[in-house]
């Protein structure tokens, strides 16, 4: 069973579609109510007479205006090539309501639309009836008073006339015309459960966006993980980092997705609500953070060619203990098992625990030089038996990366200097004992403290890293470079391939040279934001390039194909995503996590083709 991928796209669509009606202008005319009798049933369903939210209410979609929302999605629709839908919303609310009660409703109200059941199986919605329309509801229809709500059990003089995929609806505060509103469920026990929550209690309720989705079911995100693992992992690594992506789905309890309508870009937010006692990952994630931190200064200072960059400020190093003991637990056994000295993998580990997962403030960029990757791949492509187009593709795919910490270097350079030293006394006790190399080793990489550039200052440090292939398919011998910069109280760490670009770029940071860094470009260094867990830009190019396998033959064909994908999209893949993520207490006593993006209109083609294929 797996209803709910194919359910989750179309919420959004029903939310700005359903219900839409135009209204006939008539004088107000006094409310007749039929009489009636108050009906309680021996057995009641779980009714919520406080206006409490049902509690198998599952998901709701929430339009604070429903007419605005449909016309920007409309304009929306058009400016990025994508055609409108087929269906008006007239007629989709007929579809829904039945002609005679959509032709009171009020577009330009709150509209709420809920699902219950895990498979979405039953639904509710509450539109506002137009003011000018109340004092007819009793000429209209024939109501009948049932437990708080009016009941609408037909219409005088032809009670079958109307068709409705709802088939109990009923009115919910005619007494105050402006908060006259008209619940329609799929059946009479949910219209009972559901009514007076979706008719009242939502209307007072202030929420942030146009158009917001809220799932509210830990056990919908318990069912989300288990069916996104596969367990086809690589290595320990990816392993680790499935099972922690499958312990933070299963931590959440409720998730708000919420957009905002400008006039050339769409706002777009996911709030992440966790259970009490989260896992070690959602604990690192959610915890709060300074208000001012010096990272805005660094990621500022970043290459202005960078395909990725943000800054932010980790947790303290006591909420990050549970993270990294699991990290380095998993990291040991792993090691053990492929034959490395156990006591030198604690001495490689209290390293590595020392001089990482402390917190504080960080910035980092990811960048790839496309053109060059998108010639070289297609040269491979041509001729891929020509060993040069081979090395080239494959050296074109290694990007580069620069770090700014806020910590002394002199820390970092001897912390760095010491995991080489044992991490290559790992390598040569293993390889020179009765352990072996694995069949899953594509390649052998040494660590070596090599001679420092002339253009980088005093008490910088230089590791070239040199990696040997141990495969036929695994890629040709090449050196990384690794340089670890002073700047103050600051340091620069920079990681790639091409030397003399990198050393441009790591002077061009510790000596704040606008033209060459993210200050330069207003649309980039808008992108820091204080009191962020983490915040920055990205690009569906560059995060694409940047997770893009470069290690053996048939990655390299995989990365012709997403490459040349990517070249065909309206906008490249090039548009600039502006994020943050902020850690917030909710309401209810636990954490909670906001991440914020902005859509530009290229951005959004771009998202709208990839859909289409």
């Amino acid at each position: 069973m797996n209803k709910i991928p194919h359910t989750l796209p179309i919420l959004f669509a029903l939310g700005l579609s359903a219900c839409a009606s135009p209204r006939p202008a008539v004088p107000p005319m006094p409310v007749e109510v039929a009489p009636s009798r108050l009906e309680v049933a021996a057995t009641p369903p779980v009714v919520s007479l406080n206006g409490e939210a049902p509690t198998d209410m599952i998901a709701r979609l929430h339009a604070e205006n429903l007419e605005m929302s449909w016309k920007n999605a409309e304009r929306l629709l058009r400016v990025i090539g994508v055609g409108s839908p087929g269906l008006s919303p007239d007629i989709l609310a007929m579809g829904m309501l039945g002609p005679s009660v959509a032709s009171v409703v009020d577009l330009t109200g709150q509209v709420d639309l809920a699902f219950f059941g895990t498979d979405f199986e039953r639904l509710a919605v509450s539109i506002p009836v137009a003011p000018e329309m109340v004092p007819r509801l009793g000429q209209m229809f024939t109501l009948h008073p049932q437990r708080g709500l009016l009941r609408i059990t037909g219409t005088p003089g032809d009670e079958d006339s109307d068709s409705t995929s709802l088939g109990a609806c009923a009115f919910v505060g005619i007494e105050d015309d402006a908060r006259a509103r008209v619940v329609c469920a799929s059946d009479d026990e949910l219209l009972e459960a559901a009514g007076l929550y979706l008719g009242r209690t939502v209307t007072r309720e202030a929420l942030d966006g146009d158009v917001r989705l809220e799932l509210q079911s830990g056990q919908l995100f318990a069912q989300i993980a288990d069916e996104a693992s596969d367990g086809n992992t690589n290595d320990w690594a990816e392993a680790a980092g499935e099972q922690w992506a499958m312990s933070f789905f299963r931590d959440i309890e409720r998730l708000s997705l919420v957009g905002s309508w400008g006039k050339t870009d769409i706002e777009a937010e996911a709030v992440l609500g966790f259970r009490q006692d989260p896992s070690v990952l959602s604990r690192a994630i959610s915890a709060r953070v300074p208000l001012q931190s010096e990272s805005v200064a660094s990621f500022a200072r970043l290459p202005k060619d960078s395909a990725v960059a943000m800054h932010g400020h980790a947790a303290n190093a006591q909420a990050l203990a549970p993270l990294r003991d699991e990290f380095l637990k998993t990291f040991r056994g792993e090691m053990v098992e492929d034959g490395y000295d156990s006591a030198l993998l604690d001495t490689f580990n209290a390293n590595v625990s020392s001089l990482f997962f402390t917190g504080g403030s960080y910035a980092f960029a990811y960048g790839i030089d496309r053109a060059a990757a998108e010639k070289a791949l297609a040269a491979y492509k041509k001729d891929n038996k020509k060993p040069a187009n081979r090395a080239a593709a494959f050296r074109a795919l290694r990007g580069w990366a620069m770090f700014a910490i806020e910590e002394p270097t002199e820390r970092w350079t001897r912390g760095i200097e010491e995991i080489v030293r044992v991490g290559n006394e790992l390598d040569r006790k293993r390889l020179g004992g009765a352990a072996s190399v694995t069949t899953a080793d594509r390649w052998s990489t040494t660590m070596n403290v090599a001679a420092l550039p002339a253009a980088l200052p005093k008490g910088s440090l230089h590791i070239e890293i040199k990696s040997r292939p141990l495969t036929k398919d695994a890629a040709p011998a090449h050196t990384t470079h690794l340089y670890v910069v002073p700047d103050g109280s600051r340091t620069w760490i920079g990681l790639g391939e091409d030397e003399a670009p990198m050393l441009v770029r790591l002077r061009a940071a510790r000596e704040g040279i606008t033209e060459q860094t993210i200050a330069g470009v207003p649309d980039l260094v808008n992108a820091a934001s204080q009191g962020s867990v983490a915040a920055g830009f990205a690009s569906i190019a560059g995060v694409t390039l940047w997770f893009l396998d470069d290690d053996h033959d048939a990655a390299l064909e995989k990365a012709a194909q997403e490459i040349e994908s990517l070249a065909t999209l309206p906008a490249r893949g090039e548009g600039i995503i502006p994020w943050q993520i902020v850690s917030e207490v909710a309401q209810h006593g636990g954490s909670q996590v906001r991440m914020k993006a902005k859509l530009s209109l290229p951005v959004l083609g771009d998202i709208a083709e990839m859909a289409r294929r």
